[in-house]
């Protein structure tokens, strides 16, 4: 049934794109679908030091969440014993602070600007990655996984959005491209993580806390080797 709903509602997104968006580059300066052009723009923007750090901040935090969805089930449902009917509960907390964190992002962004929302979200993310990491060293209980779990996921759409907003300010005309390759790199970094992370084959929550974690600080290098080195002192 979830991938018969999956099939649906791809459906009804492809219609309403069909109907509501149409193309609105003028036909004649459209340009023929070519590959190696493709693969050299995609290039393009891969060399391209911030933006590469751009995206590879915004797809480490990403690939943290795939780590926790591949293993939250084994770790809440087989480690710490929660009963299945209230595994929901625990999930649900990480998209009530990511919709409250996604809200004050899009309230205060024009005041306070991407960049620093960005190296705020990129922040909380890596500090939690490792607060979760050291709680379960430690042996805590329940609580001292979900909390900081719920807390490095929050800020994942903040990331998102920051950082695409810095990679479309340097690839406004190729946005497509930047856009495409950033959506990318964010799943095939999120598969790779998921295909980590269940190689122990344990239900600890160490190889999840681990990989979180290290995924936090990836993002964190990313950024501040990549980014921040670069940037005008007027946006830091």
């Amino acid at each position: 049934m979830i991938f018969w709903v999956q099939v649906a509602l791809s459906v009804l997104i492809l219609a309403a794109f069909l109907i509501n968006i149409p193309e609105t580059l003028p036909r004649e300066e459209r340009a023929p679908l070519e590959l190696r052009q493709m693969f050299r723009n995609y290039l393009e923007v891969l060399c391209h030091r911030q933006t590469l750090g751009y995206i590879l901040a915004g797809s480490f935090v990403t690939a943290g969440l795939f780590a926790f969805l591949n293993s939250a089930s084994l770790v809440y449902i087989e480690h710490f014993h929660i009963k299945p009917q209230n595994f929901g509960f625990y999930y649900g907390l990480n998209v009530l602070l990511m919709m409250a964190m996604t809200y004050f992002n899009s309230k205060v962004v024009r005041g306070i600007g991407t960049e620093r929302l960005l190296q705020f979200g990129i922040w909380i993310s890596t500090l939690a990655g490792l607060a979760l990491l050291f709680n379960v060293w430690r042996g805590g209980g329940l609580w001292s996984v979900v909390i900081p779990v719920v807390i490095f996921i929050g800020p994942l759409a903040m990331v998102g959005a920051n950082s695409m907003a810095g990679i479309l300010t340097h690839f406004n005309k190729k946005a497509g491209t930047a856009s495409a390759l950033a959506g990318t790199m964010r799943f095939g970094l999120g598969g790779i993580a998921g295909m980590i992370i269940n190689l122990p084959q344990s239900n600890s929550p160490m190889p999840m806390a681990l990989t979180i974690a290290i995924c936090g600080v990836l993002a964190f290098a990313s950024y501040y080797g990549l980014v921040y080195p670069n940037l005008h002192p007027a946006r830091r």
